[in-house]
């Protein structure tokens, strides 16, 4: 939601705002319906968002609802089966990223991940899966956008995100 910050030490973990901001189906229900924001509510924009890219569904529908709901407790072969089939999600990395989307978006509060833990998870999962995968046909050779010397290859040449082994 993009509405976390930087607490001070003395101050509070929760920001109490007096009118809900937020797209629809990125806000967390606690803010919603109370008015108090803290980390937890943008870590549920996150997972709503990391479930979009896995599925390529919106966050809301108007007569399907929101996408945490449609995404609750699947099966191992139903997340295979929603991912996005474009993407081409190996079975093993669609249920992890899946299971990341996920954990920011629990019910309970003190059960979710917060955002840096989820952003760790992803990079376990692209370290493990990602920089490993052979190469596939159209991938696309980029300039690394630091050093603007080193070739990297890239799966997707709609790609902004360019980097090589300076990084």
């Amino acid at each position: 939601m993009g509405l976390a910050r930087q607490q001070r030490a003395a101050a509070h973990h929760l920001t109490v705002v007096t009118m809900v901001a937020g797209t629809h189906g990125f806000i967390d229900d606690y803010y919603q319906n109370t008015g108090k924001f803290d980390a937890s509510a943008d870590g549920y924009a996150m997972g709503v968002a990391i479930l979009m890219v896995l599925t390529k569904l919106p966050a809301f529908v108007p007569h399907e609802g929101r996408i945490v709901a449609r995404c609750l407790r699947l099966s191992e072969e139903r997340v295979v089966a929603i991912a996005d089939a474009d993407a081409n999600w190996p079975a093993e990395v669609a249920i992890a990223v899946h299971s990341i989307g996920m954990d920011p978006v629990k019910d309970s509060r003190r059960d979710r991940i917060i955002v840096n833990e989820a952003l760790d998870r992803l990079q376990t999962i692209f370290d493990d899966h990602v920089l490993h995968a052979p190469p596939a046909a159209n991938n696309v050779e980029r300039q690394c956008l630091y050093c603007m010397v080193e070739l990297r290859q890239v799966r997707f040449d709609w790609c902004v995100q360019l980097y090589c082994k300076c990084t």
